[in-house]
């Protein structure tokens, strides 16, 4: 979403709620890419703080009351020891309520060449979705 436009991302988080039926998982970066483009931007368009992400994602999903989401909205830190990322929740699924499986989970992401691949190692229990 962070390569989308602001004026964009109402419509594409509609179109992406519009195409699933139970359930979005999706990690936005909330800081500037290292890459550039070739007309001088920053590929992350959109550098926003989670409560705007937060404030959008209710918009739109009032309008797919049965879809559950879980966003997790990605900042970069730096310390003496190095750069790491935190990871804050944005969502509106209640883990208690449903099961879910690994098998059920699909994580893609498309590398510069957009070819998908599977970035994440997922371990899915009654209460969590951990991701490494």
């Amino acid at each position: 979403m962070e390569h989308c436009y602001q004026e964009d991302v109402k419509w594409i988080l509609a179109e992406i709620f519009g195409l699933t039926r139970k359930f979005v998982f999706a990690k936005i970066a909330c800081y500037q890419a290292r890459r550039i483009l070739s007309n001088g931007e920053n590929a992350h368009c959109t550098i926003r703080p989670a409560a705007w992400w937060e404030s959008i994602l209710h918009l739109v999903a009032s309008d797919y009351p049965e879809v559950k989401y879980y966003i997790c909205v990605e900042f970069i830190w730096t310390d003496i020891e190095g750069e790491g990322s935190v990871f804050q929740k944005l969502s509106n699924y209640n883990f208690s309520e449903t099961e879910l499986d690994s098998p059920s989970i699909t994580i893609l992401e498309a590398n510069g060449n957009l070819v998908p691949y599977v970035p994440y190692n997922v371990h899915v229990d009654s209460k969590w979705i951990l991701y490494r």
